[in-house]
């Protein structure tokens, strides 16, 4: 295309496709969007969705191209488990997902909505974990295991949903990783940038580092509390990864 920065869909800056910003991109053959809005988006004041505004929801991100769609987190209330189970039954051409505390019980819910995946949360910070759960890593790589695994019985795409990823030690955050990589198991890894705290530069050294020692697909999501989180997005679309990223947006 002549203008890529002008369609009849959007119109964009032509600076951001001079050879000179261009040449140190290295965009993959595909991104793929994974959308949270089902989920994520009522987290904040005054915000709840209802069964029927979940569906049409969940029908506007389908007609929009949405790759994929978390629809909710069936544990947290029947209304949550039934807007679920009608959005699966819509038969969107995209992929619906439901979220996971690590817990067993949480994966036989998201089982029973009829999902095609899974993203199971575990807060792989020592600060959180010991902090906002009272427990240690020890707990977390055994409650990881355990979910993910039955995840995977359950024939379930599986997400390894990493919480605080960017204010924990690199080195323990690798070995969590790695339990559930060879004990347990992940289709694909999400790092999360939950406080908005880590530089694009930051996450992109990372994330190479996650594909180069694990060779799974690598998904981010980025929070904004200090503004980051669009600027590590693209990041994470310039960094050399496989070819299919999810961005959880």
């Amino acid at each position: 295309m002549s203008t890529p920065w002008k369609t009849d869909r959007w119109f964009t800056s032509p600076w951001n496709h001079s050879e000179e910003v261009r040449k140190g991109l290295n965009f993959p053959a595909q991104v793929r969007v994974h959308d949270v809005t089902l989920r994520d988006g009522e987290q904040q004041t005054g915000i709840v969705f209802r069964r029927q505004e979940k569906v049409a929801i969940a029908k506007k991100l389908a007609e929009a191209g949405v790759h994929r769609i978390e629809a909710g987190m069936p544990a947290v209330s029947g209304e949550d488990e039934a807007a679920i189970k009608d959005i699966v039954a819509l038969g969107l051409p995209t992929q619906i997902f439901s979220f996971a505390r690590c817990m067993p019980a949480d994966v036989k819910l998201a089982k029973d909505c009829g999902v095609f995946g899974v993203v199971t949360e575990i807060p792989s910070s020592d600060h959180i974990i010991k902090n906002a759960y009272g427990k240690d890593m020890d707990w977390a790589k055994k409650a990881s295991i355990e979910t993910t695994l039955e995840a995977k019985e359950a024939g379930l795409y599986t997400a390894f949903f990493t919480i605080d990823s960017t204010r924990s030690d690199l080195n323990r955050y690798m070995d969590l990783i790695d339990e559930v990589a060879t004990n347990g198991h992940m289709d694909s890894l999400t790092l999360a940038d939950s406080f908005g705290g880590c530089t694009p530069e930051a996450v992109g050294s990372v994330v190479r580092q996650l594909v180069k020692r694990f060779n799974k697909p690598i998904e981010i999501h980025c929070h904004e509390d200090f503004g980051m989180g669009v600027a590590n997005r693209s990041e994470e679309q310039t960094s050399e990864l496989q070819s299919r990223q999810y961005l959880v947006c």
